[in-house]
Formats: C-alpha cells, sequence, structure tokens
C-alpha cells in the first residue's frame, strides 16, 4: 500500500510544541494498530516511566488496512503506559479518524514530552501537507460532544477528531479518548488504561484530521485485492447468523446471565433479576417507535453490530450501548433498565470516561455503603 505522497510518521513533541514528520520505517510496512504501537513502545518508551510524565509516549496508530476498501478495517489503536495498570497498555476505537489518517499516509502519530505550563490545552492539526500544534485554551474543560460541535465549526466538513473531556485533563487513571463517528459525534472510545490521562498529561485537549475528501488507498494489485474483500464480504453475509447481527454485543446478556456470568451487586452474584430489562432486544425495541437503529461504527463495516440509542422524545441520547457498558454500569450496579444505564454512558461519553472501569468503581463504592 502507498499513500498519496509517501507513508510517513507524525512525532510531536508537547515540551516545545513542536511536529516533524518522518518516512515511515519499511522495516515497519506490515504493522499497524495495536502490532505497530507496541513496536514503537518498545523501542522508545522508558519501561521505568513515569505514565503521567514527560517521558511516557502516546501512540496513535490505526489498523494496517484503514482507508482501504477492506471491510471492517478502519479501526484505531491508541498505545502508551498505562497510569492504570504501570504496564504498556492499548485502547481500540471506531469512527473516522483512522481511516482518516490512513488515507493521508500517515500511519501513525507518536506523541512525547509535556507543556511546562500545565494549564496550557493545545490542539494538533493533520492535513496532507503536514501538521502542526495550535493553542487551544479556549477549549479547557469542555465536555465531548461540546467540543465537537466547536471544532466542526471551525475545520472543514472532512475533518474527524480525537479528543478527551475533563476527565482527561484532570487524568483521571479511567479516562478515555474520544473519537468522531460518521455524523462527528463522539461515541467511538478507546477506552481502557487510562490511555486519556496519558493524553491530557501531555496538555493535547484533540487532534484535528482533515482527510480533504481524498480517496481510499489502493494496493499494487487492485483486481486481486477487489476480489478478495468482496468474496470476504459475500462469505460473511451469506454465513450463519448470529443474535449480534440483530442485538450487537447486548445479545450476549441473557447467555451470560443463563451461565451466572453476569455480574450484579458488585460481582458478589453471577446473575441479574434484572436481565430482561437490560437485553439487546429491548433496545431494539424502542428503535421502531423513537428511532435510532443498527450502525457500523466505522465507515465499510459489515458487521453493524453497534446502535444508536434514542431517547422517549426521538432524540439521539448515545451510540455504542455495549454489554460491557450494560453489564457494568447496569447489572454490577443494581440498575434495571437500559435507558438509565444509556443515560450513564452518555455521560461517561461526555466527560470521557471508560464505562466498564466506572461500573466497576461505583459498584464498589455502592457495596462498602457509599450510596445505594
Amino acid at each position: 500500500m502507498s499513500g498519496p505522497t509517501g507513508d510517513r510518521l507524525i512525532r510531536v513533541d508537547m515540551s516545545q510544541q513542536t511536529v516533524r514528520i518522518d518516512p515511515f520505517p519499511d522495516d515497519w510496512k506490515l504493522l499497524g494498530g495495536r502490532a505497530l504501537s507496541a513496536r514503537i513502545l518498545l523501542e522508545e518508551c522508558d519501561p521505568t516511566c513515569d505514565p503521567l510524565g514527560p517521558d511516557n509516549v502516546l501512540v496513535m496508530a490505526p489498523g494496517v488496512l484503514s482507508g482501504t476498501a477492506a471491510p471492517t478495517s478502519g479501526r484505531i489503536s491508541i498505545g502508551g503506559k498505562s497510569p492504570l495498570t504501570g504496564g504498556i497498555k492499548e485502547a481500540n476505537a471506531g469512527g473516522k479518524p483512522g481511516q482518516d489518517l490512513m488515507k493521508l499516509g500517515y500511519r501513525a502519530i507518536v506523541v512525547t514530552g509535556q507543556p511546562a505550563d500545565p494549564d496550557k490545552r493545545y490542539g494538533l492539526e493533520v492535513t496532507s501537507e503536514g501538521a502542526k500544534v495550535v493553542a487551544a485554551d479556549d477549549t479547557k474543560g469542555m465536555w465531548n460532544y461540546a467540543l465537537s460541535e466547536q471544532l466542526a465549526e471551525r475545520y472543514p466538513k472532512t475533518a474527524s477528531f480525537i479528543s478527551i473531556g475533563p476527565a482527561g485533563e484532570l487524568q483521571l487513571k479511567g479516562a478515555s479518548v474520544a473519537c468522531t463517528d460518521e455524523k462527528g459525534r463522539p461515541a467511538r472510545h478507546a477506552a481502557r488504561g487510562g490511555l486519556g490521562a496519558v493524553m491530557g498529561s501531555k496538555g493535547l485537549k484533540y487532534v484535528a484530521v482533515d482527510n480533504e475528501r481524498r480517496p481510499v488507498r489502493q494496493p499494487a494489485d487492485r483486481k486481486a485485492f477487489a476480489a478478495l474483500t468482496k468474496g470476504y464480504s459475500k462469505d460473511f453475509r451469506e454465513g450463519p447468523k448470529s443474535k449480534v447481527f440483530q442485538f450487537g454485543t447486548s445479545a450476549v446478556v441473557p447467555v451470560a446471565n443463563m451461565l451466572n456470568t453476569f455480574p450484579y451487586k458488585n460481582r458478589t452474584e453471577g446473575q441479574s433479576p434484572d436481565a430482561e430489562t437490560l437485553a439487546g432486544m429491548r433496545i431494539v425495541e424502542s428503535f421502531e417507535e423513537r428511532g435510532g437503529g443498527m450502525h457500523n461504527c466505522m465507515t465499510g463495516c459489515i458487521v453493524q453490530c453497534s446502535n444508536i440509542v434514542h431517547d422517549a422524545e426521538g432524540n439521539y441520547k448515545t451510540s455504542a450501548l455495549e454489554f460491557e457498558t450494560l453489564t457494568l454500569l447496569g447489572a454490577n450496579c443494581a440498575i434495571a433498565s437500559w435507558e438509565d444505564v444509556a443515560d450513564l454512558d452518555r455521560l461517561c461519553d461526555e466527560i470521557g470516561l471508560d464505562t466498564i472501569e466506572t461500573g466497576a468503581a461505583i459498584a464498589v463504592y455502592m457495596d462498602s455503603g457509599g450510596m445505594e
């Protein structure tokens, strides 16, 4: 695969707010996503560094086939030393930024250092011509949805965004990194491991990627590649169908409950009496009256296992109300209604928090007598 001007790496030094564009090493040409972020961290990150200090390395790496016509290939990997675990961590998200970066020929963004003034906020602007760090103090403390709306007014319609909410700025260990979807909503989160806190420690509030309507990346043998992708898509669509296609990952709720592996009340029990009202079929039933529906979390995904949830008035509330969120923010906290979980999911997306860590923490607090 070749990008429009040759594949490149974006290297950002937040200590000096400078950017350097390097050629992408030929030895790494088959690496993307988690494999690429792990390779960069192995070679460039001091394993003894403070995860929230200047020596940690934050990597944003699209999958190796992102930006191509290959189905289900557009995700992005966020990597770094985790402030939550102290080890190397990778979190993954859908949305548009991964594909947009690859269409421009950028295989990864590597962020090092941190500003001398921790109160300063910056943005990173990425185009085909390069990248630059810009002042963004006016975005300080903004929630993700309001931030995305503001950025959409500031940048071309062809731009997508990677951002953190207040949780990342406060360097909370469960902070997530948000990516905008096809509608410009910051609903796709790389949330595990607190990498939003690492982004916050570097003073980086957002990354704006303008794909400039670039076409998909093309392989050396277009006919062979097209045959493979069409064959894969055909086999997938004609293959055995599971309830995941109809209900998304939330289809697992009744199965997990039956197997006694559906955490309830801070994992003190393995079954919830409310599994029926948390199951994916209840969410799907709301689509006919309220709108919303199943959708793909990124362009070209043929699985379409994610969902768009509307409130009782038919207004958009949240996307990606997945099994893990229904489990940890729902049953694990003894919450019976999927609609209540949807409200909490939206709040976590706004603030920029991992729904799994948040649900686990709330359940521990409840179990200790802190709240009912």
